[in-house]
């Protein structure tokens, strides 16, 4: 899968290939994002339209006190959906209540909780903005995997000025749009983005500023005196993913590994290189990054919700899949000491999502 991507002179350019058939396994059992195919092409960008360091403070949108009505709440307490936990006789002899220690919803859980948690995913999914730009060539295949691209159909639709427009005045649907769209102006999707953090529908915007830092990073490091310049961006770009991972956005990880599996990083510019002894630094960019948004959020007036249960028990399943692809750059990340790798780590879960990934990819 390619996608060509324009703005003025900067061109993207991101493959998936070589990993189709297990991402296509990834979209059946565990709706595995195409940004998160690895490994990902980026080509050479013009220096002036590429240049990201001059908007890298936070910007919190005029209306942002008032686009945060996406909650995810909390799990009903209702035998709808808990199940008879106070009824000796269960209707699913061995099946597991909403509430309780499990893996794989689908597996283990009873059909009303199973249900349940996958409402909780999708309103998840929607809370953060999960809602991809669409490609006429890619129409059905959205269709089949982005199911949230109703949110932004109307917006796909205007021209290009007036979504701008409503992006820059706080609109989710229009920002989240914005940020994906070809054509934009990437300074101001630089900045639509971080007001997109800020709301908490960081799914998108987490990958044009991943991406953009990586940018910065190739630049930097084709100045014969730019290679700390260029570490300092990559490290910046991993705290954008450490971020993301520490509020369930998983994609963003995905986006981080793919960019840094091309050149210059593969060969001339290593991820183990760049990142040797640098932990402080990712920890301090992280806090820093952190207290931006905190207190971007407090001074609007915006309250984030918690990550629902199921969102949190199911994402070792999306840790399990970059496992299953990325499993180098996974134990590298895992070799630093960093008190948020608690994330990434393999856990009795992660091991169980691998055991049932595999047994899937056996069958094909």
């Amino acid at each position: 899968m390619v996608h060509y991507m324009k703005n003025s002179k900067k061109i993207w350019f991101i493959s998936c290939a070589g990993v189709c058939a297990l991402a296509v396994l990834g979209y059946q059992y565990f709706g595995l994002e195409c940004t998160s195919c690895e490994p990902a092409k980026v080509a050479q960008v013009n220096t002036q339209s590429a240049n990201v360091e001059s908007t890298r403070q936070l910007a919190v949108p005029a209306t942002a006190g008032t686009q945060h009505s996406m909650k995810v709440e909390k799990p009903a307490e209702t035998d709808e959906y808990l199940g008879a936990s106070n009824n000796a006789s269960q209707p699913q002899s061995g099946k597991k209540h909403y509430d309780d220690d499990w893996c794989i919803a689908k597996d283990e859980l009873s059909e009303s909780d199973y249900n349940f948690a996958q409402t909780q995913l999708q309103d998840w999914d929607e809370f953060q903005g999960k809602a991809r730009f669409s490609s006429p060539s890619m129409s059905h295949a959205d269709e089949l995997m982005y199911p949230n691209n109703n949110y932004i159909e109307s917006y796909e639709a205007l021209p290009l000025e007036q979504l701008e427009s409503l992006a820059v005045k706080g609109d989710k649907w229009a920002m989240v749009t914005f940020v994906q769209h070809p054509q934009a102006n990437m300074k101001v999707k630089d900045e639509v983005a971080k007001q997109l953090l800020v709301q908490g529908a960081s799914y998108y915007a987490l990958q044009e500023l991943i991406f953009n830092s990586i940018v910065a990073a190739e630049m930097s490091f084709e100045r014969a005196d730019g290679r700390q310049a260029a570490a300092d961006h990559v490290i910046e770009a991993l705290a954008y993913a450490y971020w993301g991972l520490e509020h369930y956005n998983e994609g963003s990880l995905g986006t981080f590994i793919a960019l840094t599996s091309v050149e210059p990083f593969k060969t001339k510019f290593p991820l183990e290189l760049v990142l040797a002894n640098s932990e402080k630094k990712i920890e301090n960019s992280l806090k820093k990054l952190t207290n931006s948004i905190q207190q971007a959020r407090a001074e609007a007036g915006i309250d984030i919700p918690q990550a629902p249960s199921a969102v949190q028990k199911s994402f070792a399943k999306h840790i399990a899949i970059r496992e299953s692809i990325s499993k180098k750059h996974m134990d590298l990340l895992r070799s630093l000491n960093i008190a948020n790798n608690n994330r990434i780590q393999i856990t009795p879960c992660v091991n169980k999502h691998l055991a049932d990934l595999k047994e899937k990819t056996q069958k094909y």
